[in-house]
């Protein structure tokens, strides 16, 4: 069992927080939007990993999931959001607009401040471990919860976006491994995709029968089809970017980190970092770490540890979803 923190650690760390949080607003009108990083992609598809490791290279500050419930700055958007379509799961729900956002939108401002890192709440900077890091003048965005709204983040702010991409039976592993599949309980992805009135259900009302079938299916099975949806989602989203926006495959990272970043490097004009990049491997998460999971995991059993930890009947119930929505190439051999 462990000892609770000391109340005299808790002050400290509400002061260490609040201390970062006055940094960064005294800073962010000197961070331009363009010039920030947006990194976007499913639930455990290494997200935090790849943040926290852009951050130390690029010497930027990290700004961790902009759209968690916890942020104070949420409750605006979830009472815009409720009046617009009703109460929904905010932990799984997705916001999403199409175009340029106007200034007046409420998104616009959320985001505007994201990027930036001038948004308040302890979460968002969960990554920044010391004081200094706060004065950097580079914010390293990195949300779950954005995918949806690459397209209208990119044409409006005009950041350089990461869409990081990992084998649907690793991030079902990983998601029952940290036991976060809970979070997805009451998940219904009729309501957070067909029945929004925001424009989404446009696109995804060509799934309309998968939506409904899944929605009565098992919490597996409804989990792997949403990460289905979402990544047609995203491929819709990326293809009108050219210039703006690359696709990184977690596999490629874990073996060759320079390789796969090479093309984001040059479109940061950063190219000479291709050849020397090393992202430490060893170096796990702060996600990671708080799920307590080994923080010395291989190449191998970062690729591969699905294996193992999925049933076989599992692993083909993830391989059929994939394959009924046209993401086979999804699936790493």
């Amino acid at each position: 069992m462990t000892s609770p923190r000391p109340k005299n650690s808790d002050m400290s760390f509400r002061i260490k927080r609040q201390a970062q949080y006055l940094i960064d607003s005294w800073l962010a009108p000197f961070i331009q939007p363009r010039q920030s990083i947006l990194i976007v992609g499913f639930w455990r598809t290494g997200s935090t990993w790849l943040m926290e490791s852009l951050a130390e290279l690029l010497h930027a500050k990290t700004v961790f999931e902009p759209f968690s419930p916890r942020l104070p700055e949420m409750h605006t958007l979830h009472q815009y959001f409720k009046e617009m379509h009703g109460p929904r799961n905010w932990h799984t729900y997705l916001p999403y607009y199409a175009g340029v956002l106007p200034s007046t939108h409420p998104l616009h401002a959320h985001l505007d401040l994201a990027l930036r890192s001038a948004l308040k709440g302890n979460s968002l900077r969960l990554s920044q471990q010391q004081l200094p890091q706060s004065f950097r003048r580079r914010a390293i965005v990195k949300t779950v919860q954005g995918q949806l709204l690459v397209k209208a983040v990119s044409d409006t702010f005009h950041p350089p976006v990461i869409l990081l991409r990992r084998d649907p039976r690793a991030i079902m592993a990983s998601l029952q491994q940290v036991k976060w599949v809970d979070m997805f309980d009451t998940l219904s992805l009729q309501n957070n995709l067909l029945q929004t009135h925001d424009g989404r259900e446009d696109f995804f009302s060509q799934w309309t029968d998968q939506i409904l079938h899944f929605d009565q299916q098992d919490r597996f099975q409804k989990i792997a089809a949403y990460w289905a949806l979402l990544e047609r989602g995203l491929e819709h989203n990326m293809t009108p970017l050219p210039g703006k926006a690359v696709i990184v495959n977690y596999e490629n990272l874990v073996n060759d980190p320079g390789a796969e970043l090479s093309r984001f490097f040059e479109i940061i004009h950063r190219p000479h970092l291709a050849g020397g990049t090393q992202v430490t491997l060893e170096k796990s998460s702060k996600s990671v770490r708080l799920a307590k999971q080994s923080t010395t995991k291989t190449s191998g059993v970062r690729l591969l540890g699905w294996q193992k930890n999925l049933t076989r009947e599992e692993i083909q119930t993830v391989e059929t979803i994939a394959a009924s929505f046209g993401l086979e190439n999804r699936l790493i051999n």
